[in-house]
């Protein structure tokens, strides 16, 4: 379950509960493209040993359009920020202190982290819209 923020309000909460740990997935204008191509559109941020997650938009007509400054402040301020994919993150904010889940999770236990992005809506949208 996740929440979109649409208030400041939410945002100041998101960030005083910073300091406890983040989980963090850039939302770009299109995944299939390599991250140096793409914008950013949101962010997904998870509060850590939490089960809600909350979409913070940056460049979207419907919402409240955060700085990348404000966001880069927030995931800076984590005491521990973790990340599934650190080099994609990386092309769009510079947070050399992230945690790469994926390469912890491939370091420790020698194989490779699978996880499913199969979604039905995600591949409507993309046979659709090719």
């Amino acid at each position: 379950m996740f929440y979109i923020v649409e208030e400041d309000s939410k945002l100041e909460n998101l960030e005083r509960l910073a300091r406890l740990g983040l989980y963090v997935d850039v939302i770009s204008t299109n995944d299939l493209y390599h991250p140096k191509l793409t914008s950013t559109v949101a962010v997904y941020i998870r509060l850590i040993d939490s089960e809600h997650g909350y979409i913070v938009p940056i460049d979207h007509s419907e919402g409240l359009n955060v700085s990348k400054d404000r966001i880069y402040r927030i995931l800076s301020s984590a005491s521990k920020l973790y990340t599934l994919n650190k080099k994609n993150l990386l092309y769009h904010f510079n947070l050399q202190d992230a945690i790469d889940i994926s390469l912890l999770y491939s370091m420790t236990n020698y194989d490779k982290l699978e996880y499913s992005r199969e979604n039905v809506t995600l591949n409507y949208f993309y046979n659709k819209f090719n």
